[in-house]
């Protein structure tokens, strides 16, 4: 399956590509209002069930510097919260969230979002 699917994926390169696309992507759907449902699973949230650490919504990242201030590590439902650009205190931003490149090709991005 590789690193990416399971906790340990920074140790993948290609997370480092990846990781960010896809946050862009999940700030364009978040800003869309297009999500219909976000309930956090309460269990088998990865094909180990619930004894694979890392997956769990009250599971602890090592993320202690996301906000000023803080000293105690987040859980993971602690910093999608965190990250949600709709609350407006993100502790960084995207330049933009456009895919040129795509209309370019004639495939243009984000017409199914809204």
């Amino acid at each position: 399956m590789g690193e990416n699917e399971e906790s340990a994926s920074p140790a993948d390169p290609i997370f480092w590509t990846l990781h960010p696309t896809v946050e862009r992507l999940w700030q364009l759907k978040k800003l869309s209002g297009s999500f219909t449902d976000e309930t956090w699973p309460s269990h088998g949230t990865s094909q180990y069930g619930d004894s694979c650490s890392g997956h769990r919504a009250f599971d602890e990242v090592s993320f202690v510097d996301l906000v000023p201030g803080n000293d105690t590590p987040f859980t993971l439902e602690e910093v999608l919260e965190l990250m949600d650009p709709n609350q407006g205190d993100l502790p960084y931003i995207y330049e933009d969230l456009k895919w040129d490149y795509c209309d370019d090709a004639g495939l243009p991005f984000g017409a199914g979002l809204s």
